[in-house]
């Protein structure tokens, strides 16, 4: 506050408007960054206006004295009687008066715009203060990659988690286990073609999966989700609690999938014998990196939907597990109410103008993940945009809020319990934070390609718009 000193003692003569043009600019240029010179000028003009009440309003002059003077002044008179003269000349035309009130006019509509635009930035909501930025990007990255139906099972457990329900205790899981005997190398394209049909199988079915997340102390947090998909419309979810409660219920509209491509550095291998997964038979397929597993799938042999798929740590140790316990093809009724968690936009080269919201810059690609969906809001206050960028297999989400974090300092959480790991920083006016379930490497891959850190600064044009859209809605 020890900038607010050279400014204090003409609040009053701003709140009266009595200072001179320039200086009343100063002040008021202060109060737009000044939050306790403006609670000041609040509590003036709140004193002006009670002692308004209090002033007679039988002192004034008559209202045409003014007029009357000039009048006796003549046409021809330099200067009205009531203003005094420090030499000769000659008394001011009707033209001379005209031209004074159109200035006193000027200055009169200066004075009220002015006055507005400071009111409005003294009336500007302070910037969101954006307290839980991980747990937020968790229940988007939950939400979102639900919706893209990628290992959606999984995101609504993620969920229904972040938001309380009560699982039961970890238990243990064992992964499913594979034939013994030679695996067969596949190439990559075959593999995209396979993961593309399983994403886009056109299959009727309903079904109980189970989902095993790993709570990083040698256990898993284990809940069943309730399926039900009807090609063209969409799938419904509901997540049962450890008594087999309904806990969360939502519906996935049908959104088209991008040509699915696995990560560059996988290779991927079959095995000759069939397996069997809710009595039907599945052929497996296991991706590794560096020489082992990284993850495996079980794929129906008859419609190729994905019937089991598991992902392991460095260790071989599974991190995510989620398989059809009961499953029944070509049987399945949507409810008529239906529970949409988020709304996201397919995303495609050719996007509206205008559709990138608050965040500088949104990228068709980060990390070498495509953009597949997004989001956005433009409530004033509340603005914000969600990115969701994944090759079907590994996911990122990019989110922007306006705001401003707690310490101001960039955070890092990594994954736990199964958990996404998140990077938030600020950026300008708003928040920036990254979700994701891929490595740690991709990540700071995607950190360079946004944009990068900077302090919180709205800046007076934006209280300005900001306190003018809450005037606006006060009328």
């Amino acid at each position: 506050m020890t900038g607010c000193a050279k400014y204090r003692e003409d609040l009053s003569g701003f709140v009266d408007e009595i200072l001179p043009e320039r200086r009343w600019g100063e002040v008021a240029y202060h109060l737009a960054g000044c939050r306790g010179c403006r609670d000041e000028v609040v509590e003036i003009r709140d004193v002006r206006s009670a002692l308004s009440t209090c002033t007679p309003h039988d002192l004034s002059a008559p209202s045409s004295l003014a007029n009357r003077l000039e009048a006796i002044a003549g046409d021809a008179a330099e200067q009205p009687l009531y203003i005094r003269s420090d030499g000769p000349g000659k008394l001011p035309t009707k033209r001379d008066r005209l031209r004074r009130r159109l200035a006193q006019s000027s200055a009169a509509v200066l004075v009220v715009t002015l006055s507005v635009a400071v009111l409005a930035i003294v009336l500007a909501p302070d910037a969101r203060l954006i307290v839980d930025p991980v747990g937020d990007a968790r229940e988007q990255f939950a939400m979102q990659t639900t919706a893209i139906s990628v290992q959606e099972a999984v995101g609504a457990v993620l969920l229904a988690q972040g938001r309380g329900a009560a699982l039961g205790a970890p238990v243990d899981a064992d992964p499913y286990a594979v034939p013994t005997g030679t695996s067969l190398p596949i190439s990559s394209a075959a593999i995209d073609s396979i993961l593309d049909q399983s994403y886009n199988a056109d299959a009727t079915l309903t079904g109980v999966q189970r989902v095993w997340v790993t709570n990083n102390d040698g256990g898993y947090i284990s809940s069943d989700v309730l399926i039900s998909r009807v090609p063209g419309e969409g799938a419904n979810l509901v997540v049962l609690d450890r008594e087999g409660n309904r806990f969360l219920s939502s519906f996935m509209p049908e959104m088209p999938t991008n040509e699915i491509s696995v990560p560059d550095d996988w290779t991927f291998f079959t095995f000759p014998a069939l397996a069997r997964v809710t009595d039907r038979d599945a052929v497996i397929v296991e991706a590794r990196s560096e020489g082992r597993a990284v993850a495996r799938w079980w794929f129906d042999v008859d419609t190729g939907i994905t019937l089991r798929s598991e992902r392991y740590d460095t260790s071989g140790t599974p991190t995510i597990m989620v398989g059809y316990e009961q499953l029944t093809i070509g049987d399945a009724q949507l409810p008529s109410e239906r529970t949409q968690l988020v709304s996201l936009t397919t995303a495609t080269s050719g996007q509206t103008r205008g559709w990138c919201v608050g965040i500088t810059r949104c990228p068709y690609e980060v990390a070498d993940l495509p953009l597949v969906a997004y989001a956005s809001s433009t409530a004033r206050g509340e603005e914000s945009m969600s990115l969701v960028y994944s090759d079907g297999v590994q996911s990122l989400t990019v989110s922007w809020a306006a705001g401003r974090l707690a310490d101001g300092e960039r955070i890092v959480a990594q994954a736990a319990a199964g958990l996404p790991t998140v990077s938030a920083w600020q950026a300008g006016r708003g928040v920036v934070s990254i979700a994701t379930n891929a490595t740690p490497e991709m990540l700071l891959e995607a950190r360079a390609e946004l944009p990068g850190e900077s302090p919180h600064d709205e800046g007076i044009w934006t209280r300005l718009a900001s306190g003018m859209g809450r005037l606006t809605g006060l009328r």
